[in-house]
Protein backbone atom coordinates (compact mmCIF):
# COMPACT_ATOMS: atom_id res chain seq x y z
CA UNK A 1 0.00 0.00 0.00
CA UNK A 2 1.32 3.53 -0.21
CA UNK A 3 2.50 5.55 2.36
CA UNK A 4 0.07 8.41 3.65
CA UNK A 5 1.61 11.57 3.73
CA UNK A 6 1.22 13.14 7.71
CA UNK A 7 -1.68 15.80 7.66
CA UNK A 8 -0.17 19.46 7.83
CA UNK A 9 -2.06 20.06 11.12
CA UNK A 10 0.14 17.33 12.78
CA UNK A 11 3.06 18.32 11.41
CA UNK A 12 2.57 22.32 12.38
CA UNK A 13 1.94 20.99 16.03
CA UNK A 14 5.00 18.83 15.98
CA UNK A 15 7.10 21.42 14.50
CA UNK A 16 8.62 24.25 17.14
CA UNK A 17 7.24 27.96 16.26
CA UNK A 18 10.55 29.76 16.48
CA UNK A 19 9.71 32.68 19.27
CA UNK A 20 11.14 36.11 19.90
CA UNK A 21 14.18 36.52 22.27
CA UNK A 22 12.53 38.21 25.64
CA UNK A 23 13.30 42.03 25.50
CA UNK A 24 15.94 42.84 28.38
CA UNK A 25 16.09 46.47 29.46
CA UNK A 26 19.31 45.62 31.34
CA UNK A 27 21.44 44.37 28.04
CA UNK A 28 23.53 46.92 26.36
CA UNK A 29 22.97 46.53 22.68
CA UNK A 30 25.86 45.66 20.44
CA UNK A 31 26.20 48.67 18.70
CA UNK A 32 25.66 50.86 21.59
CA UNK A 33 28.62 53.02 21.70
CA UNK A 34 29.43 54.98 25.77
CA UNK A 35 30.00 58.65 24.20
CA UNK A 36 32.13 60.47 26.49
CA UNK A 37 31.07 63.92 27.86
CA UNK A 38 32.81 66.93 27.05
CA UNK A 39 33.71 68.65 30.43
CA UNK A 40 33.30 72.20 30.96
CA UNK A 41 36.50 73.93 32.57
CA UNK A 42 34.64 74.87 35.38
CA UNK A 43 33.91 71.33 35.89
CA UNK A 44 37.13 70.54 35.20
CA UNK A 45 38.62 73.57 38.12
CA UNK A 46 35.71 71.92 40.47
CA UNK A 47 37.69 68.50 40.36
CA UNK A 48 40.65 69.86 40.58
CA UNK A 49 39.85 71.62 43.69
CA UNK A 50 38.49 68.50 45.30
CA UNK A 51 41.19 65.82 44.20
CA UNK A 52 44.18 68.56 46.01
CA UNK A 53 42.03 69.37 49.20
CA UNK A 54 39.29 70.23 51.48
CA UNK A 55 36.03 71.49 49.14
CA UNK A 56 33.17 73.36 51.36
CA UNK A 57 31.25 69.87 49.73
CA UNK A 58 33.69 67.36 51.24
CA UNK A 59 33.29 69.53 54.75
CA UNK A 60 29.57 68.99 54.95
CA UNK A 61 29.61 65.65 54.01
CA UNK A 62 31.80 64.71 56.81
CA UNK A 63 28.77 65.75 58.81
CA UNK A 64 26.09 64.62 56.49
CA UNK A 65 27.09 61.43 55.13
CA UNK A 66 27.70 59.66 58.76
CA UNK A 67 26.40 55.95 59.25
CA UNK A 68 23.10 54.95 59.26
CA UNK A 69 21.44 52.42 61.71
CA UNK A 70 17.95 52.76 61.09
CA UNK A 71 17.07 49.50 60.30
CA UNK A 72 18.57 48.54 63.72
CA UNK A 73 15.17 49.81 65.67
CA UNK A 74 11.46 49.43 65.70
CA UNK A 75 9.80 52.26 63.93
CA UNK A 76 7.30 52.16 66.74
CA UNK A 77 9.96 53.01 69.34
CA UNK A 78 11.05 55.64 67.18
CA UNK A 79 8.56 57.11 66.83
CA UNK A 80 7.26 57.07 70.32
CA UNK A 81 10.20 57.88 71.98
CA UNK A 82 10.79 60.92 69.78
CA UNK A 83 11.00 63.56 72.60
CA UNK A 84 13.23 61.85 75.04
CA UNK A 85 16.11 61.31 71.94
CA UNK A 86 16.16 64.80 71.02
CA UNK A 87 16.30 66.32 74.63
CA UNK A 88 19.08 63.99 75.03
CA UNK A 89 20.98 65.64 72.08
CA UNK A 90 21.52 68.40 74.41
CA UNK A 91 24.38 67.23 75.74
CA UNK A 92 23.18 67.71 79.74
CA UNK A 93 20.30 66.14 79.52
CA UNK A 94 21.95 62.89 77.75
CA UNK A 95 20.34 60.64 80.77
CA UNK A 96 16.80 62.08 80.40
CA UNK A 97 16.04 58.81 78.22
CA UNK A 98 17.40 56.51 80.95
CA UNK A 99 14.72 58.37 83.81
CA UNK A 100 11.56 58.73 80.88
CA UNK A 101 12.05 56.03 78.19
CA UNK A 102 14.23 53.35 79.95
CA UNK A 103 13.14 50.53 78.28
CA UNK A 104 13.42 52.23 74.85
CA UNK A 105 16.51 50.88 72.79
CA UNK A 106 16.16 53.83 70.63
CA UNK A 107 16.07 56.96 73.16
CA UNK A 108 19.37 55.00 74.96
CA UNK A 109 21.17 55.14 71.31
CA UNK A 110 20.31 58.87 71.72
CA UNK A 111 21.29 58.85 75.20
CA UNK A 112 24.67 57.84 74.08
CA UNK A 113 25.09 60.24 71.08
CA UNK A 114 24.49 62.98 73.69
CA UNK A 115 27.47 61.91 75.72
CA UNK A 116 29.36 62.65 73.11
CA UNK A 117 28.00 65.62 71.73
CA UNK A 118 28.72 66.48 75.32
CA UNK A 119 32.03 65.46 74.91
CA UNK A 120 32.48 66.98 71.69
CA UNK A 121 31.34 70.40 72.76
CA UNK A 122 34.29 70.50 75.33
CA UNK A 123 37.16 71.72 73.24
CA UNK A 124 34.78 74.23 72.03
CA UNK A 125 33.35 75.55 75.33
CA UNK A 126 37.00 75.58 76.42
CA UNK A 127 38.13 77.76 72.91
CA UNK A 128 35.48 80.17 74.04
CA UNK A 129 35.82 80.87 77.77
CA UNK A 130 40.18 81.34 76.74
CA UNK A 131 38.65 84.33 73.76
CA UNK A 132 36.45 85.51 76.17
CA UNK A 133 38.54 86.34 79.05
CA UNK A 134 40.99 88.15 76.25
CA UNK A 135 37.87 90.07 75.83
CA UNK A 136 36.66 90.67 78.88
CA UNK A 137 40.06 92.30 80.17
CA UNK A 138 40.93 94.20 76.80
CA UNK A 139 37.26 95.97 76.58
CA UNK A 140 36.01 96.66 80.05
CA UNK A 141 36.32 99.87 81.69
CA UNK A 142 35.86 101.30 85.08
CA UNK A 143 32.29 103.81 85.49
CA UNK A 144 31.63 106.27 87.49
CA UNK A 145 30.54 103.86 90.74
CA UNK A 146 34.07 102.01 90.82
CA UNK A 147 32.67 98.92 88.84
CA UNK A 148 34.66 97.28 85.96
CA UNK A 149 32.10 96.79 83.10
CA UNK A 150 32.20 95.40 79.77
CA UNK A 151 32.03 97.40 77.05
CA UNK A 152 29.29 97.50 74.02
CA UNK A 153 32.15 96.68 71.61
CA UNK A 154 33.00 94.13 74.18
CA UNK A 155 29.12 92.33 74.22
CA UNK A 156 29.21 92.39 70.20
CA UNK A 157 33.46 90.91 69.90
CA UNK A 158 32.12 88.31 72.59
CA UNK A 159 28.62 87.17 70.36
CA UNK A 160 31.33 87.49 67.15
CA UNK A 161 33.21 84.64 69.20
CA UNK A 162 30.54 82.74 70.06
CA UNK A 163 28.71 82.57 66.92
CA UNK A 164 32.22 81.45 64.71
CA UNK A 165 32.91 78.91 67.40
CA UNK A 166 29.78 77.09 68.60
CA UNK A 167 29.17 76.84 64.86
CA UNK A 168 30.11 73.38 64.33
CA UNK A 169 28.59 72.22 67.27
CA UNK A 170 25.20 73.76 66.71
CA UNK A 171 25.01 72.59 62.90
CA UNK A 172 25.65 68.85 64.08
CA UNK A 173 22.81 69.62 66.97
CA UNK A 174 20.31 70.89 63.98
CA UNK A 175 21.42 68.17 62.02
CA UNK A 176 20.76 65.49 64.75
CA UNK A 177 17.65 66.83 65.87
CA UNK A 178 16.36 66.72 61.78
CA UNK A 179 17.19 63.26 61.72
CA UNK A 180 15.57 62.32 64.98
CA UNK A 181 11.85 63.84 63.47
CA UNK A 182 12.56 61.45 60.62
CA UNK A 183 13.07 58.56 63.09
CA UNK A 184 16.45 58.25 61.74
CA UNK A 185 18.99 56.62 63.86
CA UNK A 186 22.21 58.27 62.75
CA UNK A 187 25.73 58.93 63.85
CA UNK A 188 26.99 61.62 65.41
CA UNK A 189 30.35 62.90 63.25
CA UNK A 190 33.96 62.28 64.09
CA UNK A 191 32.76 60.41 68.06
CA UNK A 192 29.54 58.29 66.63
CA UNK A 193 30.89 55.25 66.46
CA UNK A 194 31.69 55.25 70.45
CA UNK A 195 29.43 53.28 72.78
CA UNK A 196 29.92 54.96 76.11
CA UNK A 197 26.36 53.85 77.39
CA UNK A 198 24.15 51.55 76.66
Amino acid sequence: EPKKEPKKEESAKTKPTPSEPEYNPYEVSKNFKFEKKEKTAEEEEEEKKEANGFSFKKILKMFTDTPDHTDDFFKEDASKNKATSIIAMFGITFWVPFVFSPRSVYSRYYANQGLLMLILSVPFAILYGIFSGIVSVACTYTNGQNQTVLSPAGWIVNLIFFAIIYAIPIYTLVLMISAIRKGKAKELPFLGSLRLVR
